[in-house]
């Protein structure tokens, strides 16, 4: 079903991708540039942007006239999750049978109204992913690491909306993932290094829940943190709309 990436478009992308940092692949979804940063030579770029746009993988989903600025978005989910899977086994050096395996898991928690499942399995899935990945200059650099798990988060929950309904935050001042499903709705805020109470107190004060406080379904609360020294999860903690605790895991580090 994915035709770009089964062509020979997605060899000629990896091969240009190489040129870049490996925690700059998918940044552009959702980002505001100026046309001069999108619009030039792929061979006179200092980023993969142009690459990508001229290739049909972000198109321009807004514009501002007043100050010249276009948003850049990745057209629709089969193309993601296209580009996730063509990108998966190079970034995180896991299979599309690996990346299967964790979107039903995660699937099958999520419908069965269990977060902390699907959390489980996608703690067990980080676990599994090599430790040289990420070079030791750019694991000491706080902004690498951090950039590292927010496209891990982004790639992982990206696959899962083949299947659930999954937002992932591409802009500011949104949630970093809320999933809704015909019963629930579960709102995440993920933090690197800091600690889950933190990432629910920057949910409730940036009001993400408030869109969805008169919808009617069940509405969770999630703060996760991941510790880059455990290079894993190791705190969660759900909440009910009214900031009752119900569930929370914590894991050595």
């Amino acid at each position: 079903n994915h035709y770009w990436f089964e062509s020979g478009t997605s060899t000629a992308l990896l091969e240009h991708l190489k040129r870049y940092p490996i925690t700059r692949a998918l940044d552009y979804d959702g980002v505001e540039v100026c046309e001069n940063e999108f619009s030039i030579p792929c061979e006179s770029a200092d980023t993969p942007m142009p690459l990508l746009y001229q290739s049909g993988y972000l198109t321009i989903a807004s514009y501002d006239p007043l100050l010249k600025l276009y948003v850049l978005k990745i057209p629709n989910n089969e193309v993601r999750k296209g580009l996730i899977d063509c990108l998966m086994p190079i970034i995180l050096k896991r299979t599309v049978a690996d990346n299967n395996g964790l979107v039903t898991a995660m699937a099958k928690a999520i419908f069965s109204r269990d977060l902390g499942k699907a959390l489980t399995a996608l703690r067990s899935y980080i676990a599994k992913i090599p430790y040289d990945i990420i070079t030791k200059e750019e694991w000491e650099c706080n902004e690498s690491r951090e950039a590292f798990y927010k496209l891990l988060i982004y790639m992982a929950f990206s696959m899962l909306n083949s299947i659930v309904d999954t937002e992932v935050k591409s802009v500011l001042g949104r949630a970093d993932v809320v999933i809704q499903t015909n019963a629930d709705i579960f709102v995440l805020e993920l933090k690197v290094d800091d600690t889950a109470e933190y990432a629910l107190q920057q949910i409730d004060s940036k009001g993400y829940t408030i869109p969805y406080e008169a919808d009617g379904r069940k509405l969770t609360k999630c703060g996760i943190c991941i510790s880059s020294s455990a290079r894993n999860i190791t705190h969660w903690r759900a909440t009910d709309a009214n900031g009752n605790v119900v569930d929370e895991q914590k894991f050595n580090s």
